[in-house]
């Protein structure tokens, strides 16, 4: 699945967009480059049912390391996000399941793997 097709199974299951949860997420601490995702995923799993994968791809957003071309909000001290510098490396990590990972052509989707 695409990290756009993560984002928009979320938006089906919850009614809300990436820049609602980043809202959200502010109002709980839990936004910038040093959000822990293991917080993350256990909020939106208790308040919102999501899995690990598709929490990693909020994850990826509340820290501003989404793919390149992909809804990447600035964090909370008004930082730009993180541009596609890293193409075709890893930017989110979960331990082999719900890993963020961009493609490697310039302008690529991105894909998120795992199970959520």
């Amino acid at each position: 699945m695409t990290f756009e097709g993560y984002l928009r199974t979320i938006k089906d299951r919850t009614g809300l967009g990436p820049d609602d949860f980043v809202r959200l997420a502010a109002d709980r601490g839990l936004t910038g480059p040093a959000v822990k995702a293991g917080d993350v995923i256990r909020w939106l799993a208790a308040d919102y049912g999501l899995g690990r994968g598709h929490a990693m791809a909020i994850v990826a957003v509340l820290k501003g390391t989404a793919p390149a071309g992909v809804v990447t909000p600035a964090g909370p001290s008004g930082a730009p996000p993180r541009d596609d510098a890293r193409k075709g490396a890893a930017v989110a990590r979960g331990g082999g399941r719900g890993a963020v990972e961009e493609g490697a052509a310039a302008g690529g989707a991105g894909e998120v793997r795992g199970r959520g």
